[in-house]
């Protein structure tokens, strides 16, 4: 196993789940997940969580509970991606972010410059 000379700043991906195209919505999360993961950064994609809990992530069942499990993944994240687009959920996070001095971006490029790579990126293989 290689050494890890330097631990990735984790980055917060929220957006929209439910408003619109779920399953679409989700896709782009993710996508953007993967590239801020062959950027250098671990990103946390709380849209996966979509595929094992639908009814949850359209404001049933364990809503709370998964927004009490978000807050809980950025209150140790050092930046938090706000994806446009109209969500409750992800205008509570940015709220919560804003709320612990967690700096707020709403680019990729803005959130690079502010927070630099700390381990070496990776690129697809």
């Amino acid at each position: 196993m290689p050494y890890i000379k330097a631990l990735r700043s984790r980055v917060y991906v929220a957006g929209p789940i439910s408003v619109g195209d779920s399953v679409a919505n989700c896709q782009r999360a993710i996508q953007v997940g993967f590239e801020l993961m062959d950027l250098g950064y671990a990103p946390f994609v709380p849209h996966y969580s979509y595929f094992v809990d639908m009814d949850s992530m359209i404001g049933k069942g364990r809503y709370e509970q998964w927004i009490a499990i978000d807050f809980s993944y950025i209150s140790t994240c050092h930046a938090l991606l706000r994806l446009s687009g109209r969500s409750k959920g992800a205008d509570r996070e940015v709220a919560f972010a804003h709320d612990r001095d967690i700096p707020v971006f709403y680019r990729i490029d803005d959130l690079c410059r502010a927070i630099p790579v700390k381990a070496p990126p990776h690129g697809p293989r």
